[in-house]
């Protein structure tokens, strides 16, 4: 178990792993984005059982299908993995290695948004 004041970095945590998750949900299911949606789901099974996990993955699919989608319902998705993830992460257990590395690797949607902006001269 982590000690009190551990609660903020992992709170942060949980919210980073849950947006990249939910960021590769709205992308689709493919390559590096099916990887990481696998393996936020099997490190959420350390607090949920997986009709839990199926109800809020639906609700994430759903909320991020539909056409008039926005910020709001990208961050009702990510609270709702949050929920699911700081428990995990407040309970001791560490990220795995394979989902480390997938959070690390590069975000090549990020990576072109940057470039463009430096190329417009644009604030980041």
């Amino acid at each position: 178990m982590s000690s009190p004041s551990e609660g903020p970095r992992l709170l942060s945590l949980a919210a980073t792993i849950a947006h990249q998750a939910v960021m590769a949900m709205e992308r689709g299911e493919a390559g590096t984005d099916g990887a990481l949606i696998v393996q936020v789901i099997a490190f959420a099974r350390h607090s949920a059982d997986l009709g839990v996990l199926d109800e809020v993955l639906i609700e994430t699919r759903d909320r991020l299908s539909r056409p008039d989608r926005g910020p709001a319902d990208r961050a009702r998705s990510t609270l709702d993995w949050i929920d699911l993830l700081y428990p995990v992460l407040l309970a001791g257990h560490p990220v795995p290695p394979r989902l480390g590395a997938l959070l690390a690797a590069p975000d090549p949607a990020a990576e072109a948004d940057a470039a463009r902006r430096e190329a417009l001269g644009e604030a980041a």
